[in-house]
């Protein structure tokens, strides 16, 4: 766990850990990234134990490196779940808002924009804002 550089982190973190892994231990693990990432300041992180899983996201028997390869699953469904949750949050709020009313006057200053906003656009219609 880089415990330097983990509080300095303060875009959105998505922590995953099987809590039948046996190479990275769920509890010990989960735990200190909330630690360093709450002694940051980010209040945008989601640590979680998947239960049944082992490191490769996998419903487990034995959830021993040796039976990884005669596993059904590639990647549990329930880990693909959080992940898309987590996208759909924080990455994919950044949308394309249409600014009904507004037309691009040219030039640098676009203060004119509803802010949230980013400082470009996409077409003449178009900017991608925050929601």
């Amino acid at each position: 766990m880089p415990t330097r550089s983990c509080p300095r982190v303060k875009v959105p973190v998505l922590a995953l850990n099987g809590d039948c892994d046996i190479m990275v231990p769920a509890g010990p693990n989960l735990q200190s990234l909330d630690s360093l990432l709450h002694l940051g300041g980010n209040r945008h992180y989601r640590t979680v134990a998947l239960p049944g899983l082992n490191h490769m996201f996998q419903h487990c028997v034995t959830c021993r490196q040796e039976e990884i390869p005669d596993l059904p699953d590639v990647f549990a469904e329930e880990a693909l779940e959080e992940i898309f949750r987590f996208l759909q949050r924080y990455v994919l709020r950044l949308v394309i808002c249409r600014l009904d009313g507004f037309e691009d006057k040219g030039g640098e200053d676009k203060s004119y924009l509803p802010r949230p906003c980013l400082s470009w656009h996409v077409s003449k219609k178009y900017y991608l804002c925050y929601p």
